[in-house]
Parts: C-alpha cells; structure tokens; sequence
C-alpha cells in the first residue's frame, strides 16, 4: 500500500484496499496515484472541474513510450524493476542519534507511512531540508555534508544513480501524478517540481562526478 497517513479532517476512511496494489507493473502503480486511487477518502466526491485536471495526467501515464514502465524483456533484470521501502518522512526530525556522539545513529522513526516504491522513484528530498535547519554561518559546513551525504548514497546503491541520471522522464510523470487534481496553472510551477528539477540537476551533477572517482559509478 502506497499512501501518506493523514490528519486533515475532510476525510473519512482510509484508501480503498484493492485499489493500492499490488501493482503489476510501475505504469499501473503511476496509474492509482494519478486517479488519486492511493489517497485518503474525502467526505466529497471529485468536482467536475479536478476530474478535468486529472484525465489528461492519467493519459500521458497510460501513453508515455517508456517501456521499463511495463517491465517488459528487457527491463524486468533491469535496475528499473528494483523495487525498495520508501519511509515518506525522512529528515532530522525523525533520526535519533546517540547523546555521546552524533555520529551515530539509533533508530529512525514515523515509519507509519512506509510504502514500497520502484527505486526510480525516489529523490532524498532531506538534502534539501537540511537547508531549513542550518544558520547562515553554518552554510558552508553544510554542503560539505550534504556532499558526503551524497557520495555515500551514490557508493552505496551504484543502481540508483544510473536512474537518477536516466529517470527524469519517469520520474516527472510520478510528480504530475501526485498532482493530477491540482489545477494545472498553480501545480505546475509548484515547489514539487522546483524541488525535483533542482535535486534532480543537482544530483545528475553527483553522478558525473562520482564517476570519475569511483570505478561502480561506470554506465
């Protein structure tokens, strides 16, 4: 099952079951967020005006000539049918550490949202939020973590950074889909696809990099 748990009070049950997968493939996971399948029920049904923001998204989904959507010959032994748990709520404020050093970490919590996601999918959107927590005179020390942090993802699944490289398409389908009922004219320059296009140049500039440091980031 693939949603976000919720406290907003217009809703009244949680997603239908048989509607939240299992998926065959990814197009038919990118399909249930797009029809808005996987969210919380609402005390209304869709307006006329959300369901004519939503059909064209759930058209681009069903006709875009991305085959390792329909894990097809060649990509079912690809990277681009790993699928992996995604926590939803990653960042600071759910990671403890040890008292006596920091370094460490002892848990990770809010796992209540979990869901598993094709690796594709997934951009660590807390590089970002990191900003939000850091004085200004702390900046520069920050992106030096940030890039340590980066390094040590890209080194730990050489798979993913071969998708962040290749996965734009893909991945900008998935952002429209969370957003198929939002009216276009807002949801589009949204801070959704300011983030994934910037994580997205951001991270593509990583995996060049790493490229030439480390011999597993070879494509």
């Amino acid at each position: 099952m693939t949603f976000m748990p919720t406290s907003v009070g217009k809703t009244k049950a949680p997603p239908v079951q048989s509607k939240c997968g299992p998926f065959a493939c990814a197009r038919d996971w990118l399909l249930a967020i797009a029809r808005d399948d996987m969210s919380f029920q609402r005390e209304r049904n869709l307006r006329d005006e959300e369901r004519s923001w939503m059909l064209p998204v759930v058209a681009d989904v069903m006709t875009a000539p991305l085959t390792y959507l329909d894990n097809d010959e060649s990509s079912i032994r690809s990277p681009w049918s790993i699928n992996v748990l995604l926590h939803v709520d990653l960042g600071l404020h759910n990671i403890m550490v040890d008292s006596n050093d920091p370094t460490v970490i002892t848990g990770v919590i809010d796992w209540e949202g979990a869901c598993v996601v094709p690796l594709w999918s997934i951009l660590p959107f807390f590089l970002n939020e990191m900003r939000s927590y850091t004085p200004e005179y702390r900046l520069a020390e920050l992106e030096e973590l940030r890039s340590l942090m980066k390094h040590s993802l890209l080194e730990a699944v050489p798979e993913w950074a071969k998708l962040v490289a290749e996965g734009v398409e893909a991945r900008t389908l998935h952002a429209r889909a969370k957003l198929s009922i939002g009216n276009p004219k807002y949801a589009g320059p949204s801070d959704h696809f300011f983030l994934l296009e910037n994580m997205h140049s951001y991270l593509v500039t990583e995996v060049i990099h790493c490229k030439k440091l480390y011999s597993p980031f070879a494509m």
